[in-house]
């Protein structure tokens, strides 16, 4: 299977990552049964979720499998967590916003930006608008955006509706020229931005980017970092 699309949970990288954190936790994070969802998710919001971020987030972790980077491993788990609808502690949100910059595209940093900004955090569950590989290839898949909370609709445009500094989301948001994708209140909030986002920023960002066939380094770079970045 290897990259099907550029979102989280895409890539053969991702659902061996995603199955190594399930063995951490003790439970089935990606598809879980049904009859134990309700019990993955109390289990995972009462400690053990808090546990293995705080575990993860001390220097001295290494994964299991020493070419995955931690972030990586801490940004997934994040996102697992979300979809499931579990309780994930504010120190941690705010972990997972500061490691976005170590995401090798823009589109990752976008999906990981907009779920973290609009997560209510209160059990309902995250719809990322990633497409597992069975899913992507028995289905005429549709663009979804980069995420939303199971009880509203898609946002289903290329940009994000929220300043990627502030997450601010009234009024007209300037964009971002150069990709079109990012989002900001005015030039300060842009500016602040700006040295974290100038990495993955490309002229004439188009939505069959998502689709195209991936470069290898932009892709893996970020897996094959060492486990103790």
């Amino acid at each position: 299977m290897g990259i099907w699309g550029f979102g989280f949970l895409e890539s053969d990288d991702d659902l061996d990552m995603a199955a190594e954190l399930g063995e951490m936790l003790g439970c089935e994070l990606l598809v879980p049964p049904e009859k134990e969802k309700a019990a993955i998710i109390s289990k995972l919001s009462n400690g053990v979720l808090s546990k293995c971020f705080d575990r993860m987030l001390d220097a001295a972790f290494r994964p299991k499998t020493e070419y995955y980077a931690r972030s990586r491993l801490i940004m997934l788990l994040g996102i697992l967590a979300m979809r499931l609808g579990a309780t994930i502690e504010e120190h941690h949100i705010r972990a997972m916003k500061v490691l976005r910059p170590q995401l090798p595209t823009l589109y990752l940093q976008i999906q990981l930006a907009t779920a973290l900004a609009q997560y209510k955090n209160n059990g309902t569950p995250w719809v990322l608008g990633s497409a597992l590989f069975d899913d992507f290839k028995n289905s005429d898949w549709k663009f979804q955006g980069y995420g939303h909370s199971e009880d509203e609709k898609p946002f289903a445009e290329e940009y994000i509706k929220r300043c990627l500094t502030c997450e601010n989301d009234e009024g007209a948001l300037l964009r971002c020229s150069r990709c079109n994708v990012a989002r900001y209140c005015n030039k300060e909030c842009q500016r602040q931005d700006w040295r974290l986002h100038q990495g993955v920023c490309k002229p004439g960002f188009e939505l069959s980017d998502r689709f195209a066939e991936p470069e290898a380094k932009e892709l893996t770079s970020s897996d094959k970092v060492a486990a103790n970045e």
